[in-house]
C-alpha cells in the first residue's frame, strides 16, 4: 500500500492514503445498478443495508475506482433528507485513513467540525461537516486490516 505524506502549514504530518469511494444517492438502486453494469461496464461488488444511514446500497467498481450507490429506505435518514433537498447525485466523498481516532484528533485541532461517527462490521467512519469542507460532505473511513 502506497502512503503519501504532506506537511501541513501547522507543522503536523498528515497521512493520505486515497479516496476510498464516492457515495451517490439514487432514487432506485436496482435501476442504478443496471445502468452502471450494463451501460458503463461497472462491476457489482456487494449489497448492504444500513440502519444507521437508513439506506440500502451497492458497492460498485469501475476500473480502479469504487463507488457506492445508496437508495434511502426512509425520508428521515441522512440520504433521504439529502434526496428531498437536492435530489439524486453525489452525496459524499470517502477518504481512507489508517487510524480514524488520530485523524479525528488532528481535524479537531485544526478547527474542523466532526459530525456523525459510527461503525460497521469491518469499518469505522466519521463525517466532516460540509461547512468545513468547501460545501462537500466528506466521510473519513478506517477499514479493518486487509479490507479495501
Amino acid at each position: 500500500m502506497k502512503m503519501e505524506y504532506e506537511m501541513k502549514s501547522s507543522g503536523e504530518l498528515t497521512q493520505v492514503l486515497k479516496i476510498d469511494h464516492v457515495g451517490i444517492a439514487v432514487e432506485n438502486l436496482e435501476n442504478a445498478i443496471g445502468v452502471f453494469e450494463q451501460k458503463l461496464g461497472a462491476e457489482f461488488l456487494y449489497r448492504a443495508e444500513s440502519d444507521e444511514q437508513k439506506t440500502v446500497s451497492a458497492k460498485m467498481r469501475l476500473g480502479e475506482a469504487d463507488f457506492e450507490l445508496m437508495e434511502p429506505i426512509s425520508p428521515d435518514g441522512p440520504v433521504g433528507k439529502f434526496m428531498t433537498k437536492k435530489g439524486a447525485g453525489i452525496h459524499h466523498i470517502s477518504i481512507k485513513t489508517p487510524n480514524l481516532d488520530d485523524t479525528i484528533g488532528l481535524l479537531r485541532r485544526n478547527g474542523v467540525e466532526i459530525g456523525r461517527i459510527f461503525s460497521g462490521p469491518d469499518y469505522r467512519v466519521a463525517f466532516i461537516h460540509p461547512k468545513d469542507a468547501a460545501g462537500i460532505l466528506i466521510e473519513v473511513i478506517e477499514r479493518a486490516s486487509g479490507q479495501d
